[in-house]
């Protein structure tokens, strides 16, 4: 993992970029880490030296991937990999990122273009026999699985952009002390930040997280013979055009095209994901307002992202 330290200028534009997120509640923070005493040392006077705070930082990641199941030296390996930078401007992202806005025009609706709604008729008659038996398996309607696909990456053809290890292993540095007093100098204002009590227990509880879905990852990556610091996703991590967070994917994730394989990066196997994950959810065409509700709300805790849902769902059904 490389030490870089970049523009502050740069990391508070950056803020306004807001992706749509279905991440799980966050359970509370872990306790302090475990540090085992060093022996005594001999009385002769000298202080044994610190270690590098950068090979700290690393010995932690390694410590916390091993921890959660990983082969210490294949931990050691991506830890060390000069593509793993380190960039605190990811944790101030996370923690201020803001949930889906209305658009003045459409209160309680998020803004969107009309035309995706013609796309999405195309959409679903491109994918029309996929579709359809994804609607047998899981009783979830083209139209509800493009109206998601249309939220969250317009179809599949939003760019993201961010390296999703970078993203998770810089988030679940927050916790770590060591990483914590090396903003000191660099990163001033993140670092007052982290010092504010609830700030720092937000922070940690994502950090918690976070070393969770970098685990996830990494097992997702082995799975589909991919080199974890090549998958690219949302500044949040979610991947594909469905925008699932890893370990969502390998839960719910399913085969949709019968090649053997669950990739969140295919379309066929996205969509039928998501018909997954809403059937479990409980989605049933034809339910109650409040039913149908509760199962988009699981995708995004927002009462605006399900209603914007809600209107494409119905846009597209009238034919």
């Amino acid at each position: 993992m490389k030490l870089r330290y970049v523009s502050w200028l740069m990391i508070i534009v950056s803020l306004s970029f807001c992706p749509c997120l279905h991440c799980d509640e966050l359970q509370p923070p872990d306790a302090d880490r475990d540090v085992q005493a060093a022996p005594p040392l001999p009385s002769t006077g000298v202080r044994p030296e610190r270690m590098d705070p950068e090979d700290e930082i690393k010995a932690y990641l390694v410590r916390i991937l091993g921890e959660k199941g990983l082969e210490p030296g294949y931990a050691r390996v991506l830890v060390e990999d000069p593509r793993l930078v380190f960039d605190p401007g990811f944790i101030l992202k996370n923690l201020r990122t803001a949930p889906p806005k209305a658009s003045p025009k459409t209160p309680g609706i998020m803004e969107y273009d009309p035309v995706y709604v013609t796309r999405g008729r195309d959409f679903m008659e491109t994918y029309r026999e996929q579709l359809r038996i994804i609607e047998e398996r899981f009783g979830t309607s083209p139209e509800i699985i493009t109206s998601i696909l249309i939220v969250e990456t317009r179809l599949g053809t939003y760019p993201l952009k961010y390296r999703a290890m970078r993203v998770f292993a810089n988030m679940t540095l927050a916790q770590d002390p060591v990483f914590i007093a090396s903003l000191e100098g660099h990163y001033s204002a993140l670092s007052r930040l982290l010092k504010e009590e609830e700030t720092l227990k937000a922070a940690t509880a994502k950090a918690k997280w976070a070393s969770g879905e970098l685990y996830e990852l990494i097992v997702l990556a082995g799975s589909l013979g991919l080199d974890p610091h090549e998958i690219i996703g949302s500044v949040s991590g979610a991947l594909g055009p469905a925008q699932f967070i890893p370990s969502t994917f390998r839960k719910y994730g399913v085969d949709g095209n019968g090649d053997g394989r669950k990739d969140p990066f295919d379309m066929a196997d996205a969509m039928a994901s998501i018909g997954s994950y809403l059937s479990t959810s409980g989605w049933r065409e034809g339910a109650d307002e409040q039913r149908l509700r509760t199962a988009i709300w699981r995708y995004n805790h927002s009462d605006i992202y399900v209603n914007t849902i809600l209107k494409l769902y119905r846009e597209l059904s009238d034919t």
